[in-house]
């Protein structure tokens, strides 16, 4: 975690974490990093659609579910999204992450993804906010 005098610790409460013009405030988010700074190990990682700003507003490592262009056209564009969330517990003990965190606002919110999620029982709520819900991989 990191102290008052590191930069990073501030950027959730100075509304960072989202482009501008996505029709929300980022700071919607601000209480999602820091109960993930306060509440997960440090050695948590987590898949978050914004992985840069869960880095710099909570201190910890991070990635994005990036679909390549080709598997993105494969799988249905936008209407395949919920169909590559079905097993994305997979992807993340693939890649060593420990925590899924799905938004519950903005352009990325999905409700199909945000049921296919809740369905996965290889998944487990552990914390919810207005903003995300996040995950534990079991």
């Amino acid at each position: 975690m990191y102290t008052t005098d590191d930069p990073r610790s501030n950027l959730a409460a100075a509304k960072g974490g989202a482009a501008p013009g996505k029709g929300f405030a980022a700071s919607e988010y601000a209480r999602f990093y820091q109960w993930i700074n306060r509440n997960l190990p440090a050695e948590a990682n987590v898949m978050w659609e914004n992985d840069t700003a869960l880095y710099l507003g909570s201190g910890h490592r991070a990635t994005n579910h990036v679909v390549p262009p080709r598997d993105w056209y494969a799988t249905g564009g936008d209407s395949g999204e919920a169909d590559r969330y079905q097993h994305i517990d997979a992807f993340a003990r693939e890649h060593h992450l420990n925590y899924v965190a799905i938004t519950k606002i903005g352009m990325q919110r999905n409700e199909e993804v945000l049921r296919v999620v809740a369905a996965n029982t290889n998944l487990e709520r552990v914390h919810e906010e207005p903003a995300a819900i996040l995950y534990r991989v079991k």
